[in-house]
């Protein structure tokens, strides 16, 4: 099975051990690179038998295929294992044996019969069991159960709907099983303006009354940018507040863990409990987000059954509640998500009802449509704006309000 929460070059180097074991059955254990293998018909009946045996197959932690999958490893899965064994070709500088001989460079040449392979598994795959985006009425009553609940849960609450805001990934502000690339935030990587843009310290006893703006560094990212900042401002309803939120964080660190040691470089889901201290984990931050739903009939109150909900369920939330909105949403989302390309069109579900309405009022107001010939179908399709969202110059943040206080008080 594949594990999540590695980084690319972990997954690479788990592809590629199972290339080597499948090139051991076919006698070539000491030519991974298939130096002895001249011909390109043979090369790829190999690359070929790989992408099959893939579909096939579960491996052990030495690549080995052990036993047969109950169900064909998804097209996807397959796309990225091609292309972790085509890397680590090209890197050597040999010609991977999945796309068309002699353009060792060109990484979008995959060969057209291993194409038409793939092509062939996508038809067969389930549709895909994407998680559902939490609401804003499932974060005000996942707030207000967390507060009769232990201190793991009041910590875990405020730093879900911290990270809401930001439309964090949960590997960015809790513990996950297998940590990948992304890094963590820490206290010094959330900051504080008051209203007229001046910081506001950890420690000043008047953080709460203060603190109008919150800053966020991210470090480090899985699209591998560094350093990047985001912003929000004070929302004005006190339990979907941004700002509320993670002063809480913070004041909680300050206030129970800082007298006995250094907190600065410290992970915000860090808390105490009983003298020690703990570490919010992910498996906490879903079992707080799935027990909101159960308790609340969430099927009837959010449109969401318990089993529905993951960690994933955070950011696409926040894709969401944008994306209602309308307007150049898709650019607030791009830049809140710091999604690099039309990715979170992913995390969109579009048959909810709030968007009923508004698609067939506006499709009743065109009355007639001019058929110009076909003339339509050459002109190219709509593109999002060149110019990036990502594209802010430096110490320039962008302030979102994703919830108008008067619809949500």
């Amino acid at each position: 099975m594949d594990s999540k929460g590695e980084s690319a070059f972990e997954r690479g180097d788990r592809y590629l051990r199972r290339w080597r074991a499948f090139l051991q059955d076919w006698g070539l254990a000491s030519d991974p690179w298939l130096n002895s293998v001249p011909d390109d018909q043979e090369r790829l009946l190999l690359a070929r038998g790989f992408v099959m045996r893939h579909r096939s197959f579960n491996f052990d932690a030495q690549g080995r295929a052990s036993t047969k999958r109950p169900r064909p490893m998804v097209s996807a899965t397959i796309r990225d294992a091609i292309s972790g064994v085509a890397s680590a070709f090209r890197q050597r500088g040999r010609a991977s044996p999945f796309h068309l001989p002699h353009r060792v460079n060109d990484s979008g040449s995959m060969h057209p019969r291993v194409r038409s392979l793939i092509k062939g598994f996508e038809r067969d795959d389930p549709p895909p069991n994407r998680q559902k985006a939490v609401t804003p009425a499932l974060l005000k009553d996942m707030y207000n159960l967390a507060q009769t609940m232990p201190r793991w849960a009041q910590h875990a609450g405020d730093l879900i709907l911290g990270g809401y805001f930001f439309a964090m990934r949960a590997c960015e502000f809790c513990l996950t099983e297998r940590p990948g690339r992304t890094r963590r935030l820490t206290t010094a990587n959330v900051v504080f303006r008051d209203k007229k843009s001046r910081l506001v310290k950890h420690d000043d006893p008047s953080l709460r009354s203060k603190a109008m703006f919150v800053t966020v560094c991210f470090v480090d990212q899985k699209n591998g940018t560094k350093m990047e900042k985001r912003s929000q401002r004070r929302s004005g309803i006190k339990t979907l507040c941004p700002v509320e939120a993670w002063v809480s964080v913070i004041a909680r660190i300050q206030k129970e863990i800082s007298p006995i040691r250094n907190v600065g470089t410290m992970p915000v889901c860090t808390y105490m409990d009983g003298g020690r201290m703990f570490e919010v984990e992910s498996t906490q931050v879903l079992q707080l987000l799935r027990r909101t739903c159960a308790i609340y009939d969430g099927e009837n109150k959010y449109g969401i059954s318990e089993a529905e909900i993951g960690t994933r369920s955070i950011r696409s939330g926040a894709a969401m509640a944008l994306a209602l909105q309308g307007g150049n949403s898709d650019k607030k989302i791009m830049m809140l998500g710091r999604w690099k390309s039309a990715a979170f069109l992913d995390y969109i579900r579009p048959q909810v009802l709030e968007w009923a309405g508004d698609m067939s009022s506006e499709m009743a107001k065109t009355i007639s449509f001019l058929d110009v010939g076909g003339q339509s179908a050459s002109r190219s399709p709509a593109r999002l704006s060149p110019q990036h969202p990502n594209n802010t110059p430096e110490g320039e943040f962008p302030i979102f309000t994703p919830f108008d206080s008067r619809s949500n008080g």
